[in-house]
């Protein structure tokens, strides 16, 4: 089996919404066309809902979509993802 070789480009968009004082919605989009076959390209998103830190915890969920224009036989193009994840964080 050979590995497909190509010249990519990465394209990136971030945005951060606080909904309230206890909500931070983030979103994290990153795109690679490829530069040799226009249509080609794998794309990665990662959205997430985060509470504010209470006496250093907190709590995240994450969405994570991986898609592949073009993948191998018998692959899917897309991977979806959930992440709940407690979070610590040092002062």
């Amino acid at each position: 089996m050979l590995d497909d070789d190509w010249i990519t480009a990465r394209l990136t968009a971030n945005l951060s919404w606080k909904i309230k004082e206890s909500l931070i919605f983030t979103d994290s989009l990153v795109i690679y066309p490829s530069l040799d076959d226009t249509g080609e390209y794998q794309l990665r998103n990662e959205a997430a809902i985060t509470s504010p830190p209470i006496a250093g915890w907190s709590l995240r969920l994450a969405n994570i979509i991986e898609h592949d224009s073009n993948p191998p036989v018998n692959i899917e193009k897309d991977d979806i993802y959930w992440i709940l994840s407690l979070l610590y964080g040092f002062q």
